[in-house]
C-alpha cells in the first residue's frame, strides 16, 4: 500500500499541475476561441483540492492510521461534487469520476485491510 500511496500521490499532483494550467490558459486567458472564465475557475479549484490530496497521500505513506484515508477521501470528494456541478463544461466529469474512485478505492481498500 506504501508504493501504491507515493505513485497515486504522485498522479494527483501531475494531474493537479495539469488542471491549473488548463484551467488557466484556456479557461481564464482564453488562448482558443472558447473562453469560459467559470470553468477555468472550476478547474483551478479542482486543482487546488488534488494537489492537497498528493500531498496527503505521500505525507502519510508510510503511517497506518486511517487519517490521511480520511482526508484525502473528503479532498476528493470534494472535488468529484464540485466537477459534477460543472459537468457542462469540457471534460470536468472525466477527472471528477477519476478523483471519485481514487478516493473511495483508497479508503475502503484500508478499511478492509485493518
Amino acid at each position: 500500500m506504501r508504493v501504491t500511496k507515493l505513485v497515486v500521490g504522485i498522479f494527483l499532483i501531475l494531474l493537479a499541475i495539469w488542471l491549473f494550467i488548463h484551467g488557466l490558459l484556456f479557461g481564464l486567458i482564453g488562448l482558443n476561441e472558447l473562453r469560459n472564465i467559470t470553468a477555468g475557475i472550476i478547474e483551478i479549484v479542482m486543482a487546488g483540492l488534488m494537489m492537497a490530496a498528493g500531498i496527503v497521500y505521500i505525507a502519510t505513506e508510510n503511517r497506518s492510521g486511517l487519517g490521511g484515508d480520511i482526508t484525502g477521501f473528503v479532498l476528493l470528494l470534494i472535488t468529484g461534487i464540485i466537477s459534477i456541478a460543472g459537468w457542462m463544461y469540457n471534460y470536468m466529469i472525466l477527472y471528477g469520476a477519476l478523483a471519485l474512485i481514487i478516493g473511495i478505492a483508497f479508503f475502503v481498500w484500508h478499511l478492509c485491510r485493518d
